[in-house]
């Protein structure tokens, strides 16, 4: 990981209603390719469907209600756990919310086969 992004937006693709680029919070950086295109672990509306073309999505219903209004009471915070442990300013300086590259962030290890959806 080389990069943290609390408020990370997608450069992709933008909301269901066109009006913004669609929401990356808690972001975390494992990858830039060839093509100069970044991966990321990254807070998602819909964690297991298919919507993405190589990052990594976690459930968070914290960005979820800040994004759609629900749920009500958000309790299923994956993403935000994640980058707290991972990144976060426990092990590394005072986090602004702004995109920041990491010296020596911590080791990821991508495995297993891309899913073939039906």
């Amino acid at each position: 990981m080389d990069a943290r992004h609390r408020n990370h937006t997608s450069s992709l693709y933008k909301t269901e209603d066109d009006t913004a680029q669609y929401p990356m919070d808690n972001a975390i950086r494992f990858h830039i390719g060839p093509d100069n295109i970044s991966y990321w672990i990254h807070a998602r509306d819909l964690p297991g469907k298919p919507a993405s073309h190589g990052c990594v999505g976690l459930a968070d219903e914290g960005m979820q209600n800040r994004v759609y209004g629900i749920p009500e009471e958000p309790l299923v915070l994956d993403s935000e756990k994640l980058y707290e442990w991972a990144v976060g300013e426990n092990e590394y300086e005072d986090d602004t919310g702004e995109a920041e590259e990491l010296e020596d962030g911590p080791v990821v290890e991508v495995i297993g086969a891309n899913p073939e959806y039906r």
